[in-house]
């Protein structure tokens, strides 16, 4: 049984990187559920699921020649693709881990500026919801950090950046 899936499997995958469509949605069908399964297991986020999954598909359709990766000797065809969507999911988290250093240490700068603080926008205040206010009057002109956790600092302060980004640009 598991020689006939294989080799099944080989010849839905030569018919994929011949550019058959139909054989593409077969595949689709067969396993983007199962991805999204396995994803959210290894990964426990959703989000970062989705997107690891999709980059996969959009990788494979765009190179279908990674599909001769495949060595039904070493394992079956899902975990194959199991393996490749494993890479994207630690991708993401490298992409986002490097996103939130790159942020932490700009917060970080900006909290070592000297001299008087320029006036805020109008409307500025008005865009900010009770939390934001209080976490702008409290933490980032000058306050105490103590109350808040590290996460919740970052949350805070990308929210109140990017509103008064949007309120500059």
């Amino acid at each position: 049984m598991t020689d006939e899936r294989n080799e099944a499997d080989q010849a839905l995958l030569r018919r994929c990187i011949e550019g058959d469509e139909i054989a593409w949605r077969r595949l689709y069908r067969r396993e983007h559920s199962y991805l999204l399964l396995t994803g959210l297991q290894l990964s426990g986020n959703e989000t970062l699921t989705t997107e690891a999954v999709d980059n996969l598909w959009c990788e494979l359709a765009s190179r279908p020649s990674l599909l001769l990766g495949y060595k039904p000797a070493r394992a079956g065809l899902r975990t194959y693709l199991v393996a490749c969507l494993r890479r994207h999911i630690r991708s993401l988290r490298r992409s986002e881990a490097r996103r939130y250093r790159r942020e932490c240490a700009v917060a970080r700068c900006e909290g070592r500026s000297s001299g008087d603080a320029a006036p805020l926008p109008d409307g500025f205040l008005e865009s900010l919801t009770a939390a934001e206010k209080k976490f702008l009057s409290t933490v980032l002109l000058g306050g105490d950090r103590s109350q808040y956790s590290a996460d919740n600092v970052w949350q805070l302060t990308h929210r109140v950046r990017e509103k008064l980004l949007e309120l500059l640009y």
